[in-house]
């Protein structure tokens, strides 16, 4: 009981956050892969961000599954989709970066 009920709180499951605490989450990026178990978890929650005025950033990997990003400078386990992706973080970050400089 105790492990599950860890696991259904908002820290680890923030589908379950309570609307009231969603509002207060600042700007958000949000990747996404195809091939990955946790890919409709991570749409349904972009859609829960809007849905209270969140401003999400959502990058999906068409071709990309769990992990890609660690993958990124593996040599001959590289593949091109983390890249993609570690780009399009990198860009969300220096433009947030640069966004918050203006303020």
């Amino acid at each position: 009981y105790e492990v599950l009920q860890q696991a259904l709180e908002p820290t680890f499951s923030p589908l379950l956050a309570e609307n009231d605490i969603i509002r207060k989450l600042p700007q958000t990026y949000i990747l996404t892969c195809e091939y990955d178990v946790l890919r409709d978890d991570g749409i349904l929650y972009k859609k829960r961000l809007e849905d209270n005025g969140v401003q999400v950033t959502w990058y999906h990997s068409t071709d990309g599954f769990h992990g890609i990003i660690s993958f990124f400078d593996c040599r001959c386990l590289a593949f091109p989709s983390g890249k993609k992706a570690l780009d399009n973080i990198v860009h969300f970050i220096k433009t947030t970066k640069s966004s918050s400089k203006e303020l």
